[in-house]
């Protein structure tokens, strides 16, 4: 309120409303507080998903980094619990660190999992590389830890502090690389309000029809490779393979 009219103008209101004060301070206070906490989103998720990611697979570069720049980036709770995390791994914390050493456990007993992933396009983690160096590969891969390990933070929650076996680590990880996706029956299969190739066969249009020899080399070759066999894989072969042709 720098300009002198603008003052004047709230003085004198003020002045015939004493309440108005009050009315202002609580707007102010208002806004700054949604300013600095805003509403959980899938972006600010996605965030923190990946900051909590590194901070278990990257733990020396989450140590040291600037958590300053997020701030205001995701909900206040979890921007505090990432400053907390940080501040235990530069303290040593012994709890934070066997809580780590059991989160690097999981992920090894998960690696073929994880590797179907990476070659799976139906996953929301396909083509994901933590080796590869790139920014990409390694934002995908922490956010995958950063989710796998709030999740399992949330079995634990609903099953009054159970530790979960290998296979309850199995399933969690599975619904996370797989999310299941609700089954349609064949006869009911729908594009944009039509039914598509209902009970006929056919191959649904817009789809490439594989022959039958060809289909059965690419699931020979993913079952070689312990890969699932899937639609979506074999036309990623199949397409591959055309492009090929076509160079």
């Amino acid at each position: 309120m720098a300009d002198p009219a603008r003052v004047d103008a709230y003085q004198a209101i003020v002045k015939n409303d004493k309440s108005i004060y009050n009315r202002v301070n609580k707007a102010i206070t208002t806004n700054a507080l949604i300013a600095w906490d805003p509403p959980a989103t899938e972006q600010t998720q996605q965030l923190y998903n990946q900051l909590s990611g590194m901070s278990s697979a990257d733990r020396e570069g989450f140590a040291q980094m600037d958590l300053n720049p997020y701030y205001g980036g995701m909900p206040a709770s979890q921007y505090y619990g990432l400053v907390k995390t940080q501040q235990k791994i530069q303290d040593k914390d012994a709890v934070e660190a066997e809580k780590h050493i059991k989160l690097t456990s999981a992920i090894a007993t998960i690696k073929p999992l994880l590797r179907q992933a990476r070659v799976t396009p139906d996953s929301p983690y396909y083509r994901m590389d933590s080796d590869s160096g790139l920014p990409r590969g390694q934002k995908q891969y922490n956010d995958f830890v950063g989710t796998f390990g709030n999740a399992i933070d949330t079995w634990q929650q609903n099953n009054q502090g159970k530790i979960p076996t290998a296979t309850d680590i199995q399933g969690i990880a599975q619904d996370i690389l797989f999310p299941p996706r609700p089954r349609i029956p064949a006869n009911q299969t729908m594009r944009d309000g039509k039914s598509v190739g209902a009970n006929t066969g056919k191959q649904p249009t817009g789809q490439p029809e594989i022959p039958s020899e060809a289909s059965a080399k690419y699931e020979a070759i993913l079952k070689a490779e312990n890969y699932p066999i899937t639609p979506a894989n074999l036309k990623a072969l199949y397409e591959q393979d055309q492009k090929a042709v076509t160079k």
